[in-house]
Parts: C-alpha cells; structure tokens; sequence
C-alpha cells in the first residue's frame, strides 16, 4: 500500500478524471439497476457516500443494501498477495444475485512492474470463482498508454466482465 500513499503524497493521480469511464457508459446496463440502486465502489475515494474504514473489516451489514458493484481500479490496485482476500471478502459481503462491473488491465509485468498490477482472464475466473463470469471487451490499448510505450510494453490489454454472485 505504500506505493499508492506515495503517489498521493507526489500527487500523481492520474486515475481521477472529469469524464465518466467510457466502458462504464458502454457496460452499465450489465449491471441490471433499477432506479434508485445503490453501487459499491470499493477502495474509492471520492463518492456521495464514503465509509472509511478498512475493506477488509466491512461486513454484510454495511452492504446489505447495494444492487451491484463498479470495481473500476481496485483489483488492479492491489498486489498478487492481496487479491484473493479482496475478491473473497467482497463475495462474503456483497448480497446474492449482486452484479459487478470490472475493469482490468492486462499487460507483460516482466517488462513493466505495477502499480497498475497485470490481471489476466484466467486470474479474473479463479478469483470469482462464485461468480457468474462473463468478460463483455478485450482490447490492446498500447496506443493510449506513453507510460506503457516508453518501456516498450508488448502489449496493453483493458478488459471488462461483467459478474453475477451465485
């Protein structure tokens, strides 16, 4: 987690932008909301409704409510040690039939180390394993990342599911 404290103590916070995310507009309706739903963004920092607390403390009854999930950056956020723990926790927490949106990246960590952490498909499918797994796009973006470029990086895949809890 220090890597993430660093960059906002440097303010380099390059994930907050001014624009809804262009696959969220395009895969929203994945999520089957109603009008009124109430959306769990986990590990975000901006919201109407914040809870600050420890993710991993949360439990049923802070999400007792919620009709679905948008991860668009936690996963990826977290180090390989830390993600089974975060995709079982939010399966214990999430209430049945609860839909998720996520986004991925997916890109060769030999060549570039995260943060940004590469998550591919077969990791998305074992770690919600009590999902439904549906992955909605996949495309090279290398185009669209210099960070990426200036190391040459093989390849920048985004990647977006779409999840239903069992």
């Amino acid at each position: 987690m220090t890597d993430w404290i660093t960059c906002w103590h440097e303010w380099k916070i390059g994930w907050h932008k001014n624009q809804p995310n262009s696959r969220l507009i395009e895969f929203i309706a994945c999520l089957k909301l109603s009008t009124n739903a109430c959306v769990f963004v986990p590990l975000c920092g901006k919201s109407v409704d914040i809870y600050c607390d420890d993710y991993f403390d949360f439990d049923t009854s802070i999400l007792n409510h919620v009709s679905a999930v948008y991860d668009r950056a936690s996963l990826i956020a977290l180090p390989l040690a830390l993600r089974a723990k975060y995709a079982s926790h939010l399966y214990a927490i999430i209430p049945a039939d609860c839909r998720m949106l996520l986004l991925t990246l997916n890109y060769p960590q030999s060549q570039m180390s995260g943060p940004p952490y590469a998550v591919n498909k077969a990791e998305v499918v074992l770690l919600f394993k009590g999902f439904e797994c549906q992955q909605l796009q996949c495309f090279n973006d290398i185009k669209n990342e210099p960070k990426f470029q200036r190391v040459n990086v093989d390849f920048f895949e985004k990647a977006t599911y779409c999840l239903r809890k069992k």
